[in-house]
């Protein structure tokens, strides 16, 4: 088992580091939106991303997940290129005829959008960018079907260069402001996606199956009206916080809210780009259920105690890196960090719903989950504004969460390790609190004591006998490991001296 654990922990370690490059552009030039855009102008910028994701959505009808999941259906691999170039044609066919509507009726969405059809131009940008992002995804699934982590790694941080550098020309340099952004956007996109279509084709050839489409279709379409759903839960309540408050409390909620979804880029995506292929590939194994359960708690080992850290040191942080504006959004950070947690435990928890095929459980999960986000934005944000966003983000999630364990475990039982999962939360929340009362003078002293008490979550397991003893003897045989390594390290100089 530990063999299989540390398999997916290297891969999750490379992955994380191409996703957290291809996605951390964004928390990188913070500093630079906080001070060159108003919170105005954040939230605007927050409601045209959006905007685009739905529409992208529709487009893809959930053909990168069909490419993960029929990719193994054959050792042949012959079959696999044809899985995963068919993918690539349709969706480059469908986005090309979909941005066409989009672009014509620009005028429209940002009327619907933003009551006023001066946004249109950002839309059609924004559009254009959105097709080439779409390209994209089915070449990345691809590298990760082939474990080829170096090579994710490689194509993320190159992006990461180029989006980084041409937001600080076009923004700091030019001052083209939110305009800037997305003509950052469309020309990373559109060579990154053109790069990635390439080498795709090289690798499975112009291959087409209408057969293997339409099958791939009919197991991706769940995924629409379920990422219809995961949009009103992730994102119903900025346009909702536009209509009752302002776009100002859009942007300050936006940015509280990027850094409680760090969590994406920084465990969920990279762990799931390693782990979803994973686990298919030892669903045939007699101790496959016990490799899940495991998983999952080491999982949320990791998610837990990124969670913390950033839930005590957002304050903090918040004030050296964005203006003063913007200060306030740390006060909603952990109830997003939480729901995000509860995010991360939704994909763990729906093995069986993937194994068995039953896809079509997760919409219906997503569907009541949507419903009552929905309703309790409405109730919620007209009273207490953010806080109403972020409450019901929180409880959408938790519902998620428990009805896909519910139906998921029904279909495929997993026994997960519950009393060792209540000592991470329960000791992550205590840590919390007392992170409360840290009240100093000085910001240095501050994220000191704060640093501490985050790093000793690890040791307070220990005392809380939360490891087994073939995870402490693991964990002794690493420590050993690199005591040895240091002491070889300084001692070679110290040889060679004597020499």
């Amino acid at each position: 088992m530990f063999e299989e654990v540390k398999s997916v922990t290297k891969h999750f370690l490379v992955y994380g580091v191409g996703n957290v490059l291809s996605k951390i552009a964004g928390f990188i030039l913070i500093p630079v939106y906080t001070h060159y855009l108003a919170t105005s102008e954040y939230g605007t910028l927050e409601l045209l991303e959006l905007t685009t994701y739905v529409a992208g959505m529709f487009l893809a009808v959930g053909i990168s997940e069909s490419v993960m999941r029929f990719y193994y259906d054959s050792e042949d691999l012959k079959k696999r290129h044809e899985v995963v170039s068919t993918a690539l044609l349709w969706i480059w066919g469908i986005s090309l005829f979909g941005v066409v509507w989009f672009l014509l009726f620009s005028p429209g969405i940002s009327l619907l959008v933003f009551n006023s059809s001066d946004y249109a131009g950002l839309f059609r940008l924004i559009f254009l960018s959105m097709m080439f992002g779409l390209a994209g995804e089915i070449p990345l699934a691809f590298i990760r079907a082939q474990q080829k982590s170096l090579l994710f790694t490689t194509i993320s941080v190159s992006r990461l260069l180029l989006n980084v550098g041409l937001n600080i020309l076009f923004i700091v340099g030019f001052g083209w402001g939110i305009r800037g952004i997305i003509l950052s956007g469309l020309i990373t996109h559109g060579l990154t996606s053109v790069f990635l279509s390439a080498y795709a084709f090289r690798e499975t050839g112009f291959l087409f199956s209408l057969a293997k489409l339409k099958s791939m279709v009919k197991y991706g379409i769940p995924y629409v009206p379920g990422g219809l759903g995961m949009f009103i839960i992730h994102f119903v309540d900025r346009f909702l916080l536009q209509r009752f408050t302002s776009l100002s409390e859009v942007g300050i909620y936006s940015l509280g809210y990027k850094f409680g979804m760090i969590l994406n880029p920084l465990v969920n995506d990279a762990f799931f780009s390693i782990w979803k292929p994973k686990m298919f590939e030892l669903a045939g194994r007699k101790d496959a259920k016990d490799i899940y359960s495991v998983m999952f708690t080491y999982f949320l080992l990791v998610e837990i105690f990124l969670a913390l850290g950033i839930a005590i040191l957002i304050k903090d942080v918040l004030v050296i890196i964005s203006a003063p504006a913007y200060h306030s959004a740390y006060k909603v950070v952990p109830l997003i960090l939480l729901s995000y947690v509860l995010w991360g435990s939704y994909f763990q928890v729906q093995i069986g719903i993937l194994l068995k095929k039953k896809t079509r459980y997760i919409a219906y999960v997503v569907a009541v989950s949507a419903a009552a986000n929905l309703a309790l934005n409405f109730l919620l944000i007209p009273r207490i504004g953010i806080w109403g966003a972020a409450l019901s983000t929180l409880a959408s999630f938790g519902i998620t969460t428990i009805l896909t364990y519910i139906i998921s475990n029904r279909i495929y039982l997993v026994k997960y390790q519950f009393g060792r999962i209540f000592k991470l939360f329960g000791l992550a929340v205590v840590l919390y609190l007392v992170s409360l009362g840290v009240n100093t003078n000085s910001l240095f002293s501050s994220l000191l004591v704060k640093s501490i008490l985050v790093l000793s979550f690890p040791f307070c397991l220990f005392l809380l006998r939360f490891y087994t003893q073939p995870e402490i003897g693991k964990i002794k045989e690493m420590v050993s490991h690199i005591s040895r390594s240091f002491r070889l390290t300084f001692a070679r100089p110290h040889s060679m001296r004597k020499e």
